[in-house]
């Protein structure tokens, strides 16, 4: 089966629709990679290639975290002028260096090369299939998702525009903490840290023997106190009893001799905030509790409500709580709702609190349906801490947020 995928990067949305359709929408498929139980493949189709971009002359290879570009004009080769006779792939797990062991082999209409999982480290980063030694080629970005590339800038020729895959081999959810009896541990590995993206390129590999100290913060404690982890060995440890203090779930980030570290690429638990950079926290989630929050059954009905606290966060991408803002309206968003009425208009019970009435036989059984509130029709919640019923994001998606979770 063949992946081919775009992950577009950070649009700045001017309607609530567009916030909808990404909050609900999967995406198409991947591109440039497919896995198998044991190994992964880097694939180059020839008919996804819009057009190319000329290396030659650029300082790309020796400096391809923060490459130098001049006269960009020059740098763009339409499809048809040139000829391919060899492809190579290279990324961060090449460090971006050209070597003929990541040579493709052409198959038919494509060029492919396969790897064992363990060949390939780091196991989540970025790529791009160089041509003839000196092409870059761009993809059709609307008919995938792991696209890495923000709008084109006329005149302009940027980094994200030649770097325009992700490869994630192996996801996890429980990056940066593990849950053993009744505690919580928060860990820090500096090997899997260098594939981190801070808008300023990809970081070298912490190496644990210049790390002066790690701390770790969180929601867990309001982020009013940094805590120091212990090294064990080449990782970092801090261990909490997880009581009153500890909520269902929530957010945590790492601070390397105080720089806030991003997580890596392939970390499904992560949260994203502030639109138009690449800013993530981890998450956490407790396992054996249940507060289902967002929804109620009464009777043949279910109700969906929101009652807004002062503190609850609206929105995601800015950490801004509610007390920032002044609610005119309340609409239910939900992925059960027919695609031409994607949100609905919530009624309003007291100064703060609405509510949105279906009878159950609207709502399909047996089937999980991801819903959020939006303030104003465009102010969206991100669900309190306490609740139990979260829907995360596709991992794909360049701004990972949660959503409620409603199954019948």
């Amino acid at each position: 089966m063949r992946y081919c995928i775009v992950l577009i990067s950070f649009f700045f949305f001017s309607c609530e629709e567009s916030h909808y359709n990404l909050m609900f929408s999967t995406g198409d498929d991947l591109i440039g990679f497919e896995l198998t139980e044991d190994s992964i493949s880097f694939v180059f189709d020839e008919d996804k290639i819009i057009n190319f971009i000329d290396l030659e002359g650029t300082n790309f290879f020796e400096t391809p975290q923060a490459p130098h570009f001049q006269e960009t004009k020059k740098y763009f080769i339409k499809k048809e002028s040139l000829t391919i006779e060899k492809v190579q792939v290279i990324g961060t797990f090449s460090q971006y260096k050209k070597d003929d062991k990541y040579t493709l082999v052409k198959k038919n209409n494509h060029w492919e090369i396969t790897f064992h999982k363990e060949d390939i480290v780091p196991f989540g980063g970025e790529f791009l299939f160089v041509i003839n030694d000196r092409y870059a080629a761009t993809p059709t970005f609307n008919e995938s998702k792991n696209f890495h590339m923000e709008p084109f800038r006329e005149n302009e020729l940027l980094r994200s525009y030649i770097i325009w895959c992700l490869y994630i081999i192996d996801t996890e959810y429980e990056v940066g903490y593990k849950i053993k009896g009744d505690s919580i541990f928060f860990v820090f590995d500096p090997t899997i840290y260098s594939t981190i993206n801070d808008n300023q390129g990809i970081k070298a590999l912490y190496d644990p023997d210049v790390i002066r100290k790690v701390e770790v913060a969180g929601s867990f404690n309001e982020w009013t106190e940094y805590y120091t982890m212990e090294r064990q060995g080449n990782i970092f440890v801090k261990g909490f009893k997880i009581d009153e203090n500890i909520n269902n779930w929530g957010e945590f980030k790492f601070i390397v001799d105080d720089y806030w570290v991003n997580p890596p690429f392939y970390a499904y638990n992560k949260l994203g905030h502030y639109t138009g950079l690449r800013h993530y926290n981890f998450t956490y989630k407790i396992p054996g509790k249940r507060n289902i929050k967002g929804y109620r059954i009464e009777g043949d009905e279910v109700v969906f409500f929101v009652e807004i606290k002062s503190k609850d966060l609206y929105t995601y991408w800015e950490r801004t709580t509610a007390d920032k803002f002044t609610f005119k309206n309340m609409f239910l968003y939900a992925s059960f709702l027919p695609q031409e009425h994607q949100r609905i208009k919530m009624e309003r019970i007291s100064e703060n609190y609405y509510e949105k009435r279906f009878n159950i036989s609207d709502i399909p059984k047996n089937k999980s349906y991801q819903f959020n509130f939006y303030g104003n029709g465009m102010i969206f919640l991100t669900p309190p801490y306490s609740t139990t019923n979260l829907a995360h994001t596709d991992i794909w998606d360049n701004q990972q947020w949660l959503n409620f979770e409603i199954t019948l």
